[in-house]
């Protein structure tokens, strides 16, 4: 007996509902929520950035080695 096959995820729509689903934190579950339809219209490279961004306090400092 087998489960249900897995879904490829192969659109950056898919990738960012997937991930949105996905998202444990609270504050990112609601910025993810309040505006979805707009998020999946992103490429996901934008959208992963906008989380990164996002998930990040606003005094870190990345560093470049």
């Amino acid at each position: 007996m087998s489960g249900p096959k897995e879904k490829d995820i192969n659109t950056d729509a898919e990738k960012i509902d997937t991930i949105g689903q996905l998202l444990l934190d609270p504050e990112l579950k609601v910025w993810y929520s309040s505006d979805s339809a707009s998020h999946a219209q992103k490429m996901y490279r934008t959208f992963q950035r906008d989380l990164t961004l996002r998930a990040l306090p606003s005094n870190y400092m990345w560093q470049h080695y």
